[in-house]
């Protein structure tokens, strides 16, 4: 049962960097201009990267190619290597590659801009209003438990997340803390299961 929120974390849309676009509506326009051309990695098919890449092209029409991968770090690879053109990955993995300039950012996922990217538009800001994805955490607790006991564990996660060391750590990775009461967690997944759900469908992805 739900305890509370912990964190959210926002993902970031980069491109190679000799890619010539600057931002999400130059990638679309270049995206229609060669049309079957853009190559999109993603760390597996189901992945949150690569459903956040179809939910963005269902709100915008991109197209672009699936290129599943095992890992975000082996998309990222090839992409610092120009063998691929598009990837959506956790801001706090791909950070360093961006402020080195072996790669480019060119929107966020969250509602707001990345306190560690200031520079870079969110989606919602490039032409995409309401779009907003972000990997969340939450502490739940077997079904059952007291209310009275998940009320206390719900005050100490709220007391962990303001504990000064915890705020610095989140930030350096661009992390926001979340918390919440479990009504509100409750809520949120309610919300975020059949916006899910329809990414899935849009994605063609099936248990094996």
């Amino acid at each position: 049962m739900p305890v509370g929120l912990i964190s959210s974390n926002a993902y970031v849309l980069i491109v190679r960097k000799d890619l010539p676009v600057r931002n999400l509506q130059e990638l679309i326009a270049y995206g229609r201009e060669h049309p079957g051309k853009l190559s999109a990695g993603s760390p597996g098919i189901g992945s949150a990267g690569h459903l956040t890449g179809e939910l963005l092209k269902a709100e915008t029409g991109l197209t672009m190619v699936q290129v599943p991968y095992k890992t975000g770090t082996q998309a990222v690879g090839d992409m610092v290597n120009g063998q691929l053109d598009v990837t959506i990955e956790n801001i706090s993995a791909v950070l360093p590659f961006i402020q080195q300039g072996r790669v480019k950012a060119i929107a966020v996922t969250s509602a707001k801009r990345a306190g560690v990217l200031p520079e870079v538009a969110t989606v919602a800001e490039s032409g995409v209003p309401g779009f907003e994805v972000v990997a969340w955490g939450a502490l739940m607790a077997p079904a059952g438990t007291p209310r009275k006991t998940v009320d206390r564990l719900n005050t100490a996660l709220r007391t962990a997340l303001a504990d000064p060391a915890v705020v610095r750590a989140n930030a350096a990775l661009s992390i926001e803390a979340l918390p919440s009461s479990p009504e509100e967690l409750s809520a949120l997944m309610k919300r975020e299961k059949p916006r899910w759900a329809d990414a899935v469908r849009r994605a063609g992805v099936k248990g094996d």
